[in-house]
Protein backbone atom coordinates (compact mmCIF):
# COMPACT_ATOMS: atom_id res chain seq x y z
CA UNK A 1 0.00 0.00 0.00
CA UNK A 2 1.53 3.31 -1.09
CA UNK A 3 1.84 6.22 1.30
CA UNK A 4 -0.02 8.37 -1.23
CA UNK A 5 -3.19 6.43 -1.97
CA UNK A 6 -6.88 6.53 -1.15
CA UNK A 7 -6.52 3.39 0.96
CA UNK A 8 -3.79 4.97 3.08
CA UNK A 9 -5.78 8.18 3.41
CA UNK A 10 -8.83 6.26 4.69
CA UNK A 11 -6.58 4.28 7.02
CA UNK A 12 -5.16 7.42 8.64
CA UNK A 13 -8.58 9.12 8.78
CA UNK A 14 -9.69 6.22 10.97
CA UNK A 15 -6.44 5.77 12.93
CA UNK A 16 -5.70 9.40 13.92
CA UNK A 17 -8.94 10.21 15.84
CA UNK A 18 -8.93 6.74 17.41
CA UNK A 19 -5.32 7.23 18.57
CA UNK A 20 -6.04 10.55 20.31
CA UNK A 21 -9.33 9.34 21.77
CA UNK A 22 -7.68 6.40 23.54
CA UNK A 23 -6.15 6.64 27.03
CA UNK A 24 -2.39 7.21 26.87
CA UNK A 25 -1.55 3.75 28.22
CA UNK A 26 -3.36 2.10 25.30
CA UNK A 27 -1.89 4.13 22.46
CA UNK A 28 1.28 2.07 21.95
CA UNK A 29 -0.69 -1.17 21.74
CA UNK A 30 -3.21 0.42 19.41
CA UNK A 31 -0.45 1.65 17.08
CA UNK A 32 1.17 -1.79 17.01
CA UNK A 33 -2.15 -3.35 15.97
CA UNK A 34 -2.64 -0.57 13.42
CA UNK A 35 0.88 -1.11 12.06
CA UNK A 36 0.41 -4.83 11.56
CA UNK A 37 -3.03 -4.23 10.08
CA UNK A 38 -1.38 -1.92 7.56
CA UNK A 39 1.13 -4.65 6.66
CA UNK A 40 -1.56 -7.33 6.33
CA UNK A 41 -3.75 -5.08 4.18
CA UNK A 42 -0.75 -4.40 1.92
CA UNK A 43 0.08 -8.10 1.67
CA UNK A 44 -0.85 -10.97 4.03
CA UNK A 45 2.44 -12.60 3.11
CA UNK A 46 4.33 -9.44 4.12
CA UNK A 47 2.41 -9.24 7.38
CA UNK A 48 3.29 -12.80 8.41
CA UNK A 49 6.94 -12.39 7.45
CA UNK A 50 7.23 -9.08 9.32
CA UNK A 51 5.65 -10.50 12.46
CA UNK A 52 8.00 -13.52 12.48
CA UNK A 53 10.98 -11.27 11.66
CA UNK A 54 10.32 -8.92 14.58
CA UNK A 55 9.89 -11.74 17.10
CA UNK A 56 13.22 -13.25 15.97
CA UNK A 57 15.01 -9.89 16.31
CA UNK A 58 13.52 -9.36 19.77
CA UNK A 59 14.64 -12.87 20.78
CA UNK A 60 18.19 -12.07 19.69
CA UNK A 61 18.10 -8.87 21.72
CA UNK A 62 17.25 -10.92 24.79
CA UNK A 63 20.13 -13.29 24.01
CA UNK A 64 22.62 -10.44 23.51
CA UNK A 65 21.60 -8.89 26.83
CA UNK A 66 21.90 -12.27 28.57
CA UNK A 67 25.39 -12.99 27.19
CA UNK A 68 28.01 -12.85 29.93
CA UNK A 69 31.00 -11.74 27.84
CA UNK A 70 31.52 -9.06 25.22
CA UNK A 71 32.89 -11.71 22.88
CA UNK A 72 29.66 -13.68 23.24
CA UNK A 73 27.58 -10.56 22.59
CA UNK A 74 29.65 -9.80 19.49
CA UNK A 75 29.14 -13.31 18.09
CA UNK A 76 25.43 -13.15 18.73
CA UNK A 77 25.28 -9.76 17.03
CA UNK A 78 27.00 -11.13 13.92
CA UNK A 79 24.57 -14.04 13.70
CA UNK A 80 21.61 -11.74 14.35
CA UNK A 81 22.79 -9.23 11.73
CA UNK A 82 23.05 -11.96 9.07
CA UNK A 83 19.57 -13.26 9.91
CA UNK A 84 18.23 -9.69 10.02
CA UNK A 85 19.65 -8.68 6.63
CA UNK A 86 18.93 -12.02 4.97
CA UNK A 87 15.27 -11.43 4.06
CA UNK A 88 16.04 -7.97 2.63
CA UNK A 89 18.88 -9.32 0.48
CA UNK A 90 16.81 -12.28 -0.75
CA UNK A 91 13.62 -10.36 -1.49
CA UNK A 92 15.30 -7.35 -3.12
CA UNK A 93 18.18 -8.96 -4.97
CA UNK A 94 17.17 -12.53 -5.76
CA UNK A 95 16.59 -11.75 -9.46
CA UNK A 96 20.05 -10.19 -9.78
CA UNK A 97 21.83 -12.81 -7.65
CA UNK A 98 20.15 -16.01 -8.81
CA UNK A 99 18.87 -14.98 -12.25
CA UNK A 100 21.96 -16.16 -14.14
CA UNK A 101 22.90 -19.12 -11.94
CA UNK A 102 22.03 -22.62 -13.18
CA UNK A 103 19.92 -24.59 -10.75
CA UNK A 104 18.54 -21.55 -8.94
CA UNK A 105 15.58 -20.81 -11.17
CA UNK A 106 13.29 -21.84 -8.32
CA UNK A 107 14.47 -18.81 -6.30
CA UNK A 108 13.52 -16.47 -9.14
CA UNK A 109 10.17 -18.14 -9.82
CA UNK A 110 8.91 -18.02 -6.24
CA UNK A 111 5.63 -16.04 -6.08
CA UNK A 112 6.89 -13.59 -3.48
CA UNK A 113 5.85 -10.02 -2.78
CA UNK A 114 8.52 -7.70 -1.40
CA UNK A 115 7.34 -6.68 2.10
CA UNK A 116 6.42 -3.01 2.48
CA UNK A 117 9.42 -0.95 3.58
CA UNK A 118 11.71 -3.96 4.05
CA UNK A 119 14.88 -1.88 3.59
CA UNK A 120 13.80 0.66 6.19
CA UNK A 121 12.63 -1.72 8.91
CA UNK A 122 15.73 -3.90 8.35
CA UNK A 123 18.06 -0.97 8.99
CA UNK A 124 16.03 0.07 12.04
CA UNK A 125 16.24 -3.48 13.39
CA UNK A 126 20.02 -3.61 12.79
CA UNK A 127 20.40 -0.29 14.61
CA UNK A 128 18.38 -1.71 17.50
CA UNK A 129 20.63 -4.79 17.76
CA UNK A 130 23.90 -2.87 17.44
CA UNK A 131 22.96 -0.33 20.10
CA UNK A 132 21.84 -3.18 22.37
CA UNK A 133 25.28 -4.76 22.08
CA UNK A 134 26.91 -1.38 22.77
CA UNK A 135 24.88 -1.08 25.94
CA UNK A 136 22.79 1.91 24.84
CA UNK A 137 19.48 0.01 24.68
CA UNK A 138 18.27 -2.19 27.49
CA UNK A 139 15.56 -4.82 27.68
CA UNK A 140 12.68 -3.60 25.53
CA UNK A 141 9.09 -4.78 25.64
CA UNK A 142 7.57 -6.30 22.53
CA UNK A 143 5.07 -3.45 22.25
CA UNK A 144 7.76 -0.75 22.41
CA UNK A 145 9.90 -2.57 19.84
CA UNK A 146 7.00 -3.28 17.47
CA UNK A 147 5.81 0.31 17.86
CA UNK A 148 9.24 1.57 16.75
CA UNK A 149 9.67 -0.78 13.79
CA UNK A 150 6.12 -0.61 12.42
CA UNK A 151 5.57 3.13 12.89
CA UNK A 152 3.39 3.52 9.81
CA UNK A 153 4.42 7.01 8.58
CA UNK A 154 8.06 5.95 8.16
CA UNK A 155 7.45 2.44 6.81
CA UNK A 156 7.31 3.18 3.08
CA UNK A 157 10.09 5.71 2.48
CA UNK A 158 11.79 6.48 5.78
CA UNK A 159 13.44 8.29 7.32
CA UNK A 160 15.41 5.69 9.30
CA UNK A 161 14.56 7.01 12.74
CA UNK A 162 16.74 6.00 15.72
CA UNK A 163 15.24 4.08 18.63
CA UNK A 164 16.33 6.32 21.52
CA UNK A 165 14.70 9.61 20.42
CA UNK A 166 11.63 7.73 19.23
CA UNK A 167 11.16 5.93 22.56
CA UNK A 168 11.74 9.16 24.49
CA UNK A 169 8.80 10.74 22.69
CA UNK A 170 6.71 7.60 23.04
CA UNK A 171 7.24 7.46 26.81
CA UNK A 172 6.55 11.19 27.17
CA UNK A 173 2.99 10.56 25.90
CA UNK A 174 2.28 14.17 24.87
CA UNK A 175 -1.20 15.60 24.91
CA UNK A 176 -2.85 16.62 21.67
CA UNK A 177 -1.13 19.78 20.38
CA UNK A 178 -3.13 21.78 17.81
CA UNK A 179 -0.01 23.68 16.74
CA UNK A 180 1.90 20.47 16.00
CA UNK A 181 -1.14 19.05 14.24
CA UNK A 182 -1.26 22.16 12.05
CA UNK A 183 2.47 21.83 11.34
CA UNK A 184 1.84 18.26 10.25
CA UNK A 185 -0.93 19.24 7.85
CA UNK A 186 1.23 21.98 6.32
CA UNK A 187 4.14 19.58 5.91
CA UNK A 188 1.88 17.01 4.25
CA UNK A 189 0.60 19.69 1.85
CA UNK A 190 4.18 20.61 0.92
CA UNK A 191 5.01 16.96 0.32
CA UNK A 192 1.95 16.36 -1.83
CA UNK A 193 2.79 19.39 -4.01
CA UNK A 194 6.37 18.17 -4.39
CA UNK A 195 5.34 14.60 -5.20
CA UNK A 196 2.20 14.99 -7.29
CA UNK A 197 2.80 18.36 -8.96
CA UNK A 198 6.50 19.21 -9.27
CA UNK A 199 7.90 15.66 -9.51
CA UNK A 200 5.31 14.63 -12.08
CA UNK A 201 5.97 17.83 -14.05
CA UNK A 202 9.71 17.15 -14.24
CA UNK A 203 9.13 13.48 -15.03
CA UNK A 204 6.76 14.36 -17.85
CA UNK A 205 9.35 16.71 -19.31
CA UNK A 206 12.05 14.03 -19.16
CA UNK A 207 9.99 11.28 -20.79
CA UNK A 208 9.32 13.45 -23.82
CA UNK A 209 13.06 13.49 -24.50
CA UNK A 210 13.82 9.87 -23.62
CA UNK A 211 11.47 8.07 -25.97
CA UNK A 212 13.09 5.21 -27.92
CA UNK A 213 15.21 6.69 -30.69
CA UNK A 214 14.84 10.29 -29.48
CA UNK A 215 17.56 9.97 -26.84
CA UNK A 216 20.10 9.15 -29.57
CA UNK A 217 19.54 12.47 -31.31
CA UNK A 218 19.74 14.81 -28.31
CA UNK A 219 22.22 17.64 -28.38
CA UNK A 220 24.61 18.53 -25.55
CA UNK A 221 22.35 21.27 -24.15
CA UNK A 222 19.33 18.97 -24.20
CA UNK A 223 21.25 16.23 -22.38
CA UNK A 224 22.28 18.68 -19.66
CA UNK A 225 18.72 19.92 -19.28
CA UNK A 226 17.45 16.34 -19.04
CA UNK A 227 20.04 15.47 -16.38
CA UNK A 228 19.13 18.47 -14.24
CA UNK A 229 15.41 17.83 -14.65
CA UNK A 230 15.90 14.18 -13.70
CA UNK A 231 17.74 15.26 -10.56
CA UNK A 232 14.93 17.70 -9.76
CA UNK A 233 12.40 14.89 -10.29
CA UNK A 234 14.26 12.54 -7.93
CA UNK A 235 14.59 15.23 -5.28
CA UNK A 236 10.95 16.33 -5.44
CA UNK A 237 9.70 12.74 -5.48
CA UNK A 238 11.83 11.43 -2.62
CA UNK A 239 11.81 14.52 -0.41
CA UNK A 240 8.06 14.83 -1.01
CA UNK A 241 7.59 11.35 0.45
CA UNK A 242 9.76 12.34 3.43
CA UNK A 243 7.75 15.53 3.98
CA UNK A 244 4.53 13.52 4.04
CA UNK A 245 6.02 10.99 6.48
CA UNK A 246 7.25 13.78 8.77
CA UNK A 247 3.88 15.52 8.54
CA UNK A 248 1.85 12.40 9.32
CA UNK A 249 4.17 11.66 12.27
CA UNK A 250 3.33 15.07 13.71
CA UNK A 251 -0.36 14.29 13.42
CA UNK A 252 0.38 11.52 15.93
CA UNK A 253 2.48 13.80 18.14
CA UNK A 254 5.96 12.65 16.99
CA UNK A 255 8.83 14.75 15.66
CA UNK A 256 11.00 12.48 13.53
CA UNK A 257 14.31 13.40 11.97
CA UNK A 258 14.65 15.40 8.77
CA UNK A 259 15.81 13.48 5.72
CA UNK A 260 16.69 16.26 3.26
CA UNK A 261 18.28 19.68 3.72
CA UNK A 262 18.19 21.30 0.29
CA UNK A 263 20.97 19.19 -1.28
CA UNK A 264 20.53 21.17 -4.49
CA UNK A 265 22.44 24.00 -2.76
CA UNK A 266 25.38 21.81 -1.68
CA UNK A 267 28.77 23.28 -2.61
CA UNK A 268 30.52 19.93 -3.10
CA UNK A 269 29.87 16.18 -3.20
CA UNK A 270 30.62 15.64 0.49
CA UNK A 271 28.19 18.32 1.56
CA UNK A 272 25.64 16.89 -0.88
CA UNK A 273 25.64 13.52 0.91
CA UNK A 274 25.28 15.29 4.24
CA UNK A 275 22.09 16.89 2.91
CA UNK A 276 20.62 14.07 0.77
CA UNK A 277 18.86 11.13 2.45
CA UNK A 278 20.39 12.19 5.75
CA UNK A 279 19.09 9.22 7.75
CA UNK A 280 20.62 6.63 5.38
CA UNK A 281 23.95 8.45 5.02
CA UNK A 282 24.19 8.91 8.78
CA UNK A 283 23.29 5.26 9.42
CA UNK A 284 25.93 3.89 7.04
CA UNK A 285 28.54 6.38 8.23
CA UNK A 286 28.09 5.29 11.83
CA UNK A 287 27.57 1.56 11.43
CA UNK A 288 29.64 0.78 8.32
CA UNK A 289 32.24 3.50 7.66
CA UNK A 290 33.26 3.92 11.31
CA UNK A 291 33.05 0.16 11.97
CA UNK A 292 35.51 -0.41 9.12
CA UNK A 293 37.91 2.03 10.79
CA UNK A 294 36.79 5.32 9.27
CA UNK A 295 39.84 7.54 8.79
CA UNK A 296 41.64 6.28 11.92
CA UNK A 297 43.82 3.75 10.10
CA UNK A 298 45.51 5.90 7.50
CA UNK A 299 44.61 7.62 4.27
CA UNK A 300 44.52 4.53 2.06
CA UNK A 301 42.20 2.70 4.47
CA UNK A 302 39.97 5.79 4.73
CA UNK A 303 39.62 5.89 0.93
CA UNK A 304 38.78 2.18 0.79
CA UNK A 305 36.19 2.59 3.56
CA UNK A 306 34.66 5.52 1.67
CA UNK A 307 34.41 3.45 -1.51
CA UNK A 308 32.77 0.53 0.32
CA UNK A 309 30.25 2.80 2.05
CA UNK A 310 29.23 4.52 -1.18
CA UNK A 311 28.91 1.17 -2.95
CA UNK A 312 26.48 0.01 -0.27
CA UNK A 313 24.51 3.28 -0.53
CA UNK A 314 24.23 2.81 -4.28
CA UNK A 315 23.25 -0.88 -4.12
CA UNK A 316 20.70 -0.13 -1.37
CA UNK A 317 18.80 2.08 -3.82
CA UNK A 318 18.38 -0.64 -6.45
CA UNK A 319 17.23 -4.21 -6.82
CA UNK A 320 17.53 -4.95 -10.55
CA UNK A 321 20.42 -4.12 -12.90
CA UNK A 322 22.83 -4.07 -9.98
CA UNK A 323 25.77 -3.51 -12.31
CA UNK A 324 24.37 -0.04 -13.01
CA UNK A 325 24.15 0.75 -9.32
CA UNK A 326 27.64 -0.68 -8.82
CA UNK A 327 29.01 1.77 -11.40
CA UNK A 328 27.07 4.59 -9.75
CA UNK A 329 28.54 3.65 -6.36
CA UNK A 330 32.01 3.54 -7.88
CA UNK A 331 31.46 7.01 -9.34
CA UNK A 332 30.24 8.39 -6.01
CA UNK A 333 33.08 6.80 -4.05
CA UNK A 334 35.74 8.08 -6.44
CA UNK A 335 34.17 11.54 -6.30
CA UNK A 336 34.43 11.62 -2.51
CA UNK A 337 37.97 10.24 -2.53
CA UNK A 338 39.12 12.82 -5.09
CA UNK A 339 37.44 15.59 -3.12
CA UNK A 340 39.09 14.40 0.09
CA UNK A 341 42.54 14.44 -1.56
CA UNK A 342 41.87 17.87 -3.05
CA UNK A 343 41.02 19.20 0.42
CA UNK A 344 44.28 17.77 1.80
CA UNK A 345 46.30 19.50 -0.91
CA UNK A 346 44.35 22.73 -0.46
CA UNK A 347 44.78 22.70 3.33
CA UNK A 348 48.47 21.88 3.04
CA UNK A 349 48.91 24.75 0.58
CA UNK A 350 47.03 27.12 2.93
CA UNK A 351 49.21 26.11 5.86
CA UNK A 352 52.36 26.56 3.78
CA UNK A 353 51.22 30.00 2.65
CA UNK A 354 50.44 31.00 6.24
CA UNK A 355 53.91 29.89 7.38
CA UNK A 356 55.53 31.87 4.58
CA UNK A 357 53.52 34.96 5.53
CA UNK A 358 54.52 34.68 9.18
CA UNK A 359 58.19 34.22 8.23
CA UNK A 360 57.96 37.21 5.90
CA UNK A 361 56.32 39.34 8.57
CA UNK A 362 58.96 38.35 11.08
CA UNK A 363 61.73 39.13 8.60
CA UNK A 364 60.22 42.55 7.84
CA UNK A 365 59.87 43.35 11.53
CA UNK A 366 63.49 42.51 12.22
CA UNK A 367 64.84 44.51 9.27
Amino acid sequence: MELISWATLLFFLAAIPAYWALPKRWRAGFFCVAGFTYYFISSPQSGVLTLIFLWVILLFQRMILAAETDRGRKRLLIVAAVICAGPMVFYKYRFSIFGGLPGFGWAVDLPLTVPVGISYFTFRALHFLIETRRGHIGRTSAIDFFYYITFIPTVVAGPIERFEPFQTQQKAQPDFDPDMFGEGLRRIAIGVVKKLVLADMFFGFITSFLKPGTNLTLGTAQIWICLHCYYAYLYMDFSGYSDIAIGVSRLFGFRIMENFNWPIFAHNIREFWRRWHISLTGWLTEYLYFSLGGSRKGEIRANINTMITMMVIALWHGSLLLQHYFIWGLYLGLGLVVFRQWLRVKNASSRSSAIHRRVGDAWSASS
